[in-house]
């Protein structure tokens, strides 16, 4: 029979409960485990329901990429010293690697329903709730993305971590996935590989929301167009003069918003359109971006 540290040891390991909340366990439900294990998994979902309102404006971006898929990933915590912590990366990784290996994963809600391996049969919400009672903050599985591979398509990921130590090659504060659409035939020529790990970059850099203008929801650009004409509303102006206004403010929200209307940051000039077209010009293929993904902690 194990005794009361070993028992102790035991619950801790299970349940990633606190030293304090598992020897209250053991002295009130003695070597009962599945009743100490039952009071500390209500508990730790207690805490974590305290935690949910918490801001999250730390954590991690995890991006890995196969010949099959791409996935993102964006765990949050409340903390650096958190976020830094090899068991919290070493479950954000494993998000990722599972949401690679599984193509049935194609979101946060679905990742959050999956069991991972060597998890004990536990769904990542229910891992979750453990990290929070083991770590007493917020953690969140703010957002997750795979983007399947496909013939006449290429696909790239990046991930970006700044000026700040202590991140590994697929960890970061932003990531970006992206997909374009290009010739079978020149699929695999350098200059696209090139450029698509560039236009990786400026998404990164630029923070687009949307490829393109006919890719903004219908109630997102009936607000704009609302704020921008209460706006001049009040100038004491013509009307000819103030829809030419709001024309102009709608074009620069475009350019800010639209990753085909950005000037191209890895330029000295010229929109990303026209480098996709310069680029498909001189390979004699059509060249496209048909999607794309960025996280950033905290936005």
């Amino acid at each position: 029979m194990m005794n009361d540290v070993q028992m102790v040891k035991l619950l801790r390991q299970e349940t990633g409960a606190s030293f304090l909340d598992c020897k209250k366990a053991v002295a009130t439900y003695g070597h009962d485990v599945e009743q100490a294990m039952a009071f500390l998994r209500e508990k730790g979902l207690n805490k974590a329901a305290e935690k949910m309102e918490r801001e999250t404006a730390e954590g991690i971006v995890v991006v890995k990429t196969a010949v099959s898929a791409a996935v993102a990933i964006e765990l949050a915590c409340e903390t650096d010293f958190v976020a830094r912590n090899e068991i919290f990366k070493t479950f954000a990784q494993q998000l990722a690697d599972h949401m690679l290996a599984v193509p049935a994963v194609q979101d946060a809600a679905a990742l959050l329903l999956a069991v991972l391996p060597n998890s004990s049969g536990k769904t990542v919400q229910a891992r979750i709730h453990e990290l929070v009672s083991q770590f007493g903050e917020n953690i969140v599985l703010r957002r997750a993305a795979r983007f399947a591979g496909q013939a006449g398509y290429i696909l790239t990921g990046y991930v970006h971590a700044g000026a700040i130590a202590g991140y590994e090659p697929t960890e970061g504060r932003v990531g970006v996935l992206l997909e374009l659409a290009v010739d079978t035939a020149v699929a695999t020529h350098p200059q696209i590989q090139q450029l698509a790990h560039n236009l990786a970059l400026h998404i990164a850099g630029d923070a687009p929301q949307y490829v393109s203008q006919a890719d903004i929801p219908a109630p997102v650009w009936q607000q704009m167009e609302q704020t921008l004409w209460e706006e001049v509303a009040q100038l004491n102006k013509p009307d000819e003069l103030k829809a030419k206004m709001v024309q102009g403010r709608l074009g620069k929200w475009l350019q800010a918003t639209c990753l085909l209307r950005q000037p191209y940051l890895l330029a000295d000039s010229g929109t990303v359109a026209s480098l996709l077209e310069r680029t498909g010009n001189g390979l004699d293929s059509a060249i496209t971006v048909s999607r794309f993904a960025r996280f950033e902690l905290g936005v």
